[in-house]
């Protein structure tokens, strides 16, 4: 779409919507106030929002197994090993059914990260999240295969 939305445009996405929005007051790269924000825009819109102000984590996409500490910030690849990922919070609130942890990241080749179960024959649904921060093929390459 070019230009600004108009009301006929948006009236195609209202109440559609399925949001997640996660912040940290230990993040020190994301605001939660500006986090809040997202929260009244999309409310606009009629979306379903699942917020959590509260994460314990750094400026780091969480997951298991992985990386240092989640408190810490880790900018080589903004992935760390905390006690919880963060598909187990989002999918559930967004499509009402469980997670089965599984995270890909765009590039001419991609770089999938698979829980342990998933990898032992347990049916996992595919979750993309869109992050940004060097979580692509050329970062994940150099740090960490």
């Amino acid at each position: 779409m070019n230009g600004s939305a108009t009301s006929a445009s948006l009236t195609n996405i209202q109440n559609k919507l399925k949001s997640y929005i996660g912040s940290s007051s230990a993040d020190p790269t994301s605001n939660v106030k500006d986090d809040s924000l997202n929260e009244k825009i999309y409310s606009k819109f009629g979306a379903r929002i699942k917020t959590n102000y509260n994460l314990p984590a750094n400026h780091v996409f969480p997951i298991e197994d992985f990386n240092g500490k989640c408190e810490t910030l880790n900018s080589a690849n903004f992935m760390n090993d905390c006690t919880f990922t963060l598909s187990s919070i989002t999918v559930p609130g967004i499509t009402g059914t469980s997670s089965s942890d599984v995270g890909a990241s765009f590039d001419t080749q991609g770089y999938i990260y698979f829980p342990p179960a998933c990898t032992k024959g347990k049916k996992c649904p595919i979750h993309v999240v869109l992050h940004g921060c060097k979580q692509g093929l050329y970062h994940a390459t150099l740090l960490c295969l």
